[in-house]
């Protein structure tokens, strides 16, 4: 056998986590199914009842075990997110993936796999030493292409390597300051894209979206309840 399901997550063996991914974005895709059904039946949900129910019922599959898979982009896991926003929005399934988020006002799921891996390593440094995680950990970091030292590693390009190497328990003061730096590049990422012109022959096409939208807070429209009969 080539691969087994070990807690719910799939592996090979290659310890690949391509298949995991795929497993993962099946299972949301069929919770945010549910939640769609639901969503239709009752002739539209408020912005914040959507939110509410898309992070307890469909995010929590999405992003299950994301501490170890989670430091790379998944497009698996950010259609099922895309999905979810373009159904509330009434939107398309062409419409620009960035400008339906920019109305949204969702973290993208990039950034919410990554706070998790960083919570996760903030977990195993502020372990007690004399735990085999945290043995484990200490002797991972000497290795190079290790799952701890990339994550060292990508948390230079948030500028949070002090954080990370200071964390303490209780973390979760680290991981708010984490979280706020991720939250602030991730919107600078945002921003990069609808700006980005190179090797588009007219243009981006929110070319005029972007002379608007200034910041990427949940449009008024959005957060604006209005049953679908009417919109």
């Amino acid at each position: 056998m080539d691969r087994y399901k070990y807690l719910g997550l799939w592996f090979d063996e290659h310890a690949d986590m391509k298949l995991a991914v795929q497993e993962l974005s099946k299972s949301a895709s069929r919770a945010l199914g549910l939640l769609i059904s639901k969503f239709y039946r009752a002739g539209g949900m408020t912005y914040s009842v959507f939110t509410k129910l898309y992070e307890s019922l469909v995010q929590p599959v999405l992003l299950y075990c994301s501490a170890i898979w989670g430091q790379a982009e998944r497009r698996e896991i950010n259609n099922v997110q895309n999905r979810a926003i373009k159904v509330f929005l009434g939107a398309t399934k062409n419409t620009s993936n960035a400008g339906v988020i920019g109305d949204m006002g969702w973290l993208s799921t990039l950034s919410k796999q990554r706070i998790e891996v960083f919570r996760f390593y903030c977990r195993l440094k502020s372990a007690n030493p004399d735990k085999l995680l945290r043995k484990i950990h200490n002797w991972s970091m000497r290795r190079r292409d290790s799952w701890d030292a990339r994550v060292v590693k990508l948390g230079k390009k948030y500028s949070i390597e002090n954080l990370l190497e200071s964390a303490v328990r209780p973390t979760y003061h680290t991981v708010n300051a984490i979280k706020l730096k991720v939250q602030q590049k991730d919107e600078s990422d945002w921003f990069g894209q609808i700006w980005n012109d190179r090797g588009i022959v007219y243009g981006n096409k929110l070319r005029t979206y972007r002379k608007f939208k200034k910041d990427r807070k949940p449009e008024h429209y959005a957060k604006q309840y209005m049953p679908r009969s009417k919109t």
